[in-house]
């Protein structure tokens, strides 16, 4: 068993943040992809992780009976999904170039990159293993059932660590995104590849006069498309709620929506396609029937690394082409 293996099961039972396996199906029926390519070395995929870095993501934040600022809590959630994608791409000590991936902030001087890039923004995965950062112990604070809260150590990646600083503007980041994505897919060698997929981490707080604007900018990125569809947009919303308030892929009928925020962020998600809403309810046992929205709220990182399993094979699943 690798070492970023080990690190990763190792996370996977700690109770505050990953509270429960979910199946991961080897072979089966449900394990469908959004659409028909596989991903593989001769035709990756792009993920973006998208970070709000607005001083308001240092707030606390809560997930399950795990207490951090927001933005720390988007910055674990990111570099497990990281580990998770560098295990994949992993085979007989080998990485396999399936992924190109982009890390950007959105803050109060503008937009800055949280991975090393190169000239169209992505970072291969084979490039981002060569410069695995060392393991790291952070130390988080874990309460349960109103009991006296403890201090719980657990060992990533450190991949990403934003900084919020300043009145940070949510169009400038999902206008960078848009830009990003769509010169991928302009590429000759990405038009026939598995869609983009980008995972936006923010508190929701945005101007209400640029609300117009977010609501076109998001519906551009979720035009943007290679010949296997459309790039997929999930909204993961933090908030301070202390009540273990959590949303994963609601419908339109029956969901609360909170604040402005929440509406905002759930209207301007993607629409989980017709052929994945079977997989999507057996992955994360949802009992209500579709359609669903790629929208999230305070998640465990267990469930949102499941996700991954939405729009890319398992690493025993892949196809070495």
């Amino acid at each position: 068993m690798g070492k970023v293996t080990k690190i990763i099961l190792h996370n996977l039972i700690f109770v505050g943040i990953i509270y429960s396996p979910i199946p991961i199906m080897k072979n089966n029926r449900w394990q469908q992809r959004f659409y028909r390519q596989p991903v593989t070395h001769r035709q990756r995929a792009a993920v973006v992780f998208l970070i709000d870095c607005s001083l308001s993501m240092l707030q606390p934040g809560k997930v399950r009976s795990l207490t951090l600022a927001k933005h720390q809590i988007a910055a674990l959630m990111c570099n497990l999904m990281i580990d998770e994608f560098v295990m994949r791409a992993s085979r007989n000590g080998i990485i396999n170039n399936y992924y190109d991936i982009a890390a950007i902030g959105y803050t109060g001087d503008g937009i800055v990159s949280l991975l090393p890039g190169d000239s169209n923004g992505f970072t291969s995965i084979e490039k981002l293993a060569e410069l695995t950062p060392a393991i790291k112990t952070i130390s988080l604070t874990h309460q349960a059932n109103g009991e006296a809260p403890i201090e719980v150590p657990m060992t990533l990646h450190e991949w990403i660590d934003p900084q919020p600083f300043g009145n940070a503007s949510m169009v400038e980041g999902l206008s960078e995104t848009y830009m990003l994505i769509d010169k991928w897919c302009h590429m000759p060698d990405n038009r026939d590849n598995f869609p983009p997929l980008v995972f936006h981490f923010t508190d929701g707080a945005y101007n209400q006069r640029d609300r117009d604007n977010i609501i076109d900018i998001t519906s551009r990125i979720k035009s943007v498309n290679t010949s296997d569809g459309d790039a997929l947009l999930f909204n993961i919303l933090l908030t301070s709620y202390d009540d273990n308030y959590s949303v994963m892929f609601p419908t339109n009928h029956g969901f609360n929506r909170r604040s402005a925020e929440e509406r905002l962020m759930f209207e301007t998600s993607s629409m989980v396609p017709k052929s994945l809403e079977n997989f999507v309810a057996f992955m994360l046992d949802i009992k209500r029937s579709g359609p669903y929205r790629s929208y999230i709220v305070n998640s465990s990182a267990c469930e949102l690394i499941s996700i991954l399993n939405i729009g890319t094979e398992s690493v025993n699943n892949v196809k070495y082409l």
